[in-house]
C-alpha cells in the first residue's frame, strides 16, 4: 500500500539525513506498547537486516495503571521474542519517587524512564536510544510552551538527535518527527500491528491531553491548512535560526566584541537568557527585557534574590538572605566496597563502580578516584559551616565557602549540593567541584572508583522541560 511505502521511505530518509542510524550499530528501541512505539519497532525491525542494525527492545513499566501496565509489558515482550530481538525491562514505583522528589507524576515517570534507557544503552554498548516521538507530539509541545511563555531554544521542540537528559553521553534519536499520528495509525492498520491503547491519554487533567483533545482541534478548525505540518516546519526552521543566534552569543561571550550596545537585540536577549539559566533563575521575557532596557536598576526575582545589568552586558546576581542560612543535616552512608552501586540522595543520582582499570586523566563527570585511598564506606551529606576542601591544584585545604565563591556557585544553590566524606569527615568529593586532591588518581593508581553523577532537576533547563 502507498502508506506503507511512504512511511518506510520517510524513515530511511531520516536515518540517512536527520537521524543517523549507522549501519552495523546497536540501538536501544524504547517501546511502551502504544501505537507510536509499536509502529517504530515494526519499521526498524523490517529495515534492520538491510542496515545490519542490532536492536534491543527496552520497556519501562511505570506501574501506574495496574493490570493495564502489565499487559503493555507482555505485548512488548512477546513482540520482541517473536521478532528474535533482545528484550530488557524494568519497573519502578513512580508514585513513591514523585512524592520523594516533589515531582509531578509525569516528570517522575520521565526521570526514571530516561535513566533506565540510558543505563540500558551503556550496558548494551549502543550507539543511541531510538524514540517514537512524532509530528503531533512536536505540535503539542509547541503550543504548551507558547502558553507557558517559553521562548528561545524551547520553541524549537525536540531535536531529531539530542543528548539524553539522564546522561549527556547517550544520544536520543527520533526518526519519526516528520511523521503524523494519522500516518502511524494507517501503517498499523495496513500491517495488522498490535498495540495497547493508554487510557491515561484521555485524562484531560493532564496538560498535554487537554491540548491534544481540546485546544488543538479548535485551532485546526480555524484553518483549512495542515496545522501540524505548518507548526513542525516552523519549529525546524526556528531551531536552525536559534542555533545560529546561540553560536554568535557564545562567540561574543569569549571576545566581548563588538560592544554590547552595538549588538542586535536578538543577541542581547540570548546573552541574558544564558546568564539567567546558568544562575538557576527563570529566563522570563519580563526579566530579560528589564536587564536590556534598564541597566543599573535592580529587579527582584523572588526569594530575596535580585539581578541587575550594566551597560556592557554584565549581570550582578545578588542573593540577600534575611534569616540565618539553613543547613541540611540529611546524610546517608554508602558502601563502596561492592563492584557497583546506584544511589539516590536528595535529588542527586550516583552510579559508582570499582574498576581494575580506568583513565589516566582527570574528568569532572564521571569523577575518578584512587580506590585504595578510600574506606569501604563513605557518607553523603550537604555543606556545613566550617567545611574545608583540598581542591585539585591547590597546595592545601581551604574553606569550602571560599571555593564556592571563586567557582561562582550561586548562593541559592550551595546548600543543595551534595558532598561525600570519609568516616573522619574529610571531604572526598563535592558536587560540581570535583575530587579532593588526596584521593585523585595518579599514574601509579591500580584500583579505580568511577563516580558518575547526575542532578536532573537542576539547573533549570527550559529546552527539555516538557519532552517525554
Amino acid at each position: 500500500m502507498v502508506i506503507v511505502s511512504n512511511l518506510i521511505e520517510k524513515l530511511e530518509y531520516q536515518c540517512g539525513i536527520g537521524a543517523p542510524l549507522a549501519p552495523g550499530s546497536t540501538y536501544v528501541v524504547a517501546v511502551s506498547g502504544g501505537l507510536d512505539s509499536m509502529v517504530l519497532l515494526n519499521l526498524l525491525t523490517g529495515l534492520s537486516q538491510r542496515h545490519s542494525w542490532r536492536l534491543v527492545v527496552a520497556h519501562f513499566n511505570h506501574k501506574l495503571r495496574g493490570h493495564e501496565s502489565d499487559l503493555d509489558a507482555e505485548l512488548v515482550r512477546d513482540t520482541a521474542k517473536n521478532s528474535g530481538l533482545d528484550y530488557i525491562s524494568k519497573s519502578d514505583d513512580v508514585f513513591s519517587f514523585a512524592h520523594e522528589m516533589g515531582f509531578s507524576m509525569e516528570m517522575a515517570g520521565r526521570e526514571l524512564r530516561h535513566e533506565f534507557f540510558a543505563d540500558t544503552a551503556k550496558e548494551q554498548n549502543a550507539a543511541g536510544v531510538v524514540l517514537a516521538h512524532h509530528a503531533n507530539d512536536q505540535e503539542e509541545l509547541f503550543w504548551m510552551r507558547i502558553f507557558r511563555g517559553i521562548w528561545g531554544a524551547g520553541l524549537a521542540g525536540m531535536r531529531t538527535v539530542s543528548p539524553s537528559p539522564s546522561d549527556k553521553s547517550i544520544l536520543l534519536i527520533r526518526p519519526l518527527l516528520r511523521v503524523s499520528r494519522d500516518d502511524l495509525t494507517s501503517f498499523a492498520r495496513a500491517n495488522s500491528i498490535q498495540f495497547r491503547p493508554d487510557s491515561s491519554n484521555f485524562n484531560l487533567r493532564i496538560e498535554r491531553n487537554n491540548f491534544r483533545h481540546t485546544l488543538i482541534p479548535i485551532f485546526q478548525a480555524t484553518t483549512k491548512r495542515p496545522l501540524t505540518r505548518l507548526v513542525t516546519r516552523f519549529m525546524e526552521w526556528y531551531g536552525d535560526q536559534q542555533d545560529f543566534i546561540q553560536s554568535q552569543a557564545d562567540i561574543w561571550k569569549k571576545t566581548r566584541k563588538p560592544s554590547f550596545k552595538e549588538l542586535h537585540m536578538a543577541l542581547k536577549r540570548q546573552i541574558f537568557h544564558d546568564y539567567l539559566v546558568k544562575e538557576g533563575l527563570k529566563p522570563t521575557s519580563d526579566t530579560i527585557d528589564h536587564l536590556i532596557r534598564r541597566p543599573g536598576h535592580r529587579l527582584s526575582v523572588g526569594n530575596g534574590s535580585h539581578v541587575q545589568s550594566d551597560s556592557d552586558g554584565g549581570v550582578i546576581h545578588n542573593m540577600v538572605i534575611f534569616n540565618k542560612p539553613v543547613y541540611s543535616n540529611d546524610s546517608q552512608a554508602i558502601d563502596i566496597s561492592k563492584p557497583r552501586i546506584k544511589i539516590k540522595f536528595n535529588g542527586l543520582h550516583l552510579d559508582i563502580q570499582r574498576l581494575s582499570a580506568g583513565i589516566q586523566e582527570l574528568t569532572s563527570n564521571p569523577a575518578w578516584m584512587d580506590a585504595t585511598t578510600l574506606p569501604d564506606n563513605l557518607i553523603l551529606r550537604h555543606w556545613q559551616t566550617g567545611d574545608t576542601f583540598h581542591k585539585l591544584g591547590m597546595n592545601q585545604a581551604s574553606k569550602l565557602q571560599d571555593i564556592f565563591v571563586n567557582s561562582k556557585v550561586p548562593s541559592a544553590e550551595r546548600r543543595k549540593l551534595v558532598l561525600a566524606t570519609n568516616l573522619e569527615d574529610q571531604i572526598v568529593w563535592v558536587e560540581g567541584i570535583g575530587v579532593a586532591s588526596p584521593f585523585k588518581i595518579t599514574p601509579q593508581t591500580t584500583a579505580f572508583l568511577r563516580w558518575d553523577w547526575t542532578r536532573k532537576n537542576h539547573p533549570i533547563d527550559p529546552t527539555i522541560e516538557l519532552e517525554s
